[in-house]
């Protein structure tokens, strides 16, 4: 490999390094913004037991011995989360986009260790600096 190929090559490096940085640090801030605002549930729907014109009652179930952020923890590991939402549009609202930030959340983390995976595949740097030494 020529100089000139040399140099072209760790520009390229060094844009790529820098442009994962940028989008690393990118992810974390998104990611430090939607703390305490995201719902880790699924959506239960309870319509009324007498045939009536009244809106479905809305439920916001999570898995056992798991915490929300939005809705806090179950009393034990054993116990779960269902958090009555109710009939209200506003409140209803409200939780989907937890839940949607939560799975946007979820996104931005795998972004994270896909961006970190391929940073720590990367030890041609660390190789070609014991080389030098």
């Amino acid at each position: 490999m020529s100089a000139a190929e040399m140099h072209r090559a760790i520009q390229r490096l060094t844009l790529a390094v820098n442009q994962a940085d940028t989008q690393l640090k990118t992810i974390d801030t998104e990611i430090s913004s939607l703390h305490g605002r995201t719902c880790t549930g699924t959506i239960h729907w309870r319509h009324p037991t007498i045939v009536t014109d009244s809106a479905p009652m809305m439920y916001a179930n999570h898995k056992h011995g798991e915490s929300c952020p939005v809705h806090g923890t179950p009393k034990t590991d054993a116990d779960r989360l269902r958090v009555y939402i109710g009939k209200k549009p506003d409140r209803q609202e409200a939780t989907l986009e937890a839940i949607a930030l939560h799975k946007h959340l979820l996104t931005l983390v795998q972004q994270q260790r896909t961006l970190w995976n391929s940073l720590n595949r990367a030890r041609v740097i660390d190789r070609l600096r014991e080389d030098l030494s």
